[in-house]
């Protein structure tokens, strides 16, 4: 019986004595990289639309414009709303807006599923 009990007390104090890292599982590889699902695909095209759409606007607008609708976008006003706080806007310049605005917002729908009837 004192040898059993002998024979414990060496068994746990090995295993005291041993890095716990030798008798963690070896660590498994790294996955490779998931592709994106289809719906990250589609908001990837939307904001890349969206983000050609800012800058068609951007390049429309004189410095002191470009000026108040940054502003307005990192108040946080999306595209079209941001314009209301751009003073001076020319006939021309609504006339271009309102076509890129329209193009933007066909190229996004054209990205979304269709109704099923």
């Amino acid at each position: 019986m004192l040898k059993r009990n002998c024979t414990r007390l060496v068994v746990a104090a090995i295993l005291l004595a041993t890095p716990s890292t030798a008798l963690a599982q070896l660590p498994q590889p790294p996955r490779p990289p998931q592709p994106p699902s289809p719906l990250q695909q589609q908001q990837a095209r939307i904001n890349q639309i969206q983000a050609a759409a800012v800058a068609q606007i951007e390049a429309l607008l004189s410095p002191e414009q470009q000026n108040q609708y940054k502003s307005a976008r990192r108040r946080g006003a999306g595209i079209v709303e941001g314009l209301n706080e751009v003073q001076n806007l020319s006939e021309d310049q609504r006339t271009d807006i309102n076509e890129i605005t329209r193009k933007t917002s066909r190229q996004i729908l054209n990205l979304l599923p269709s109704p099923r009837r």
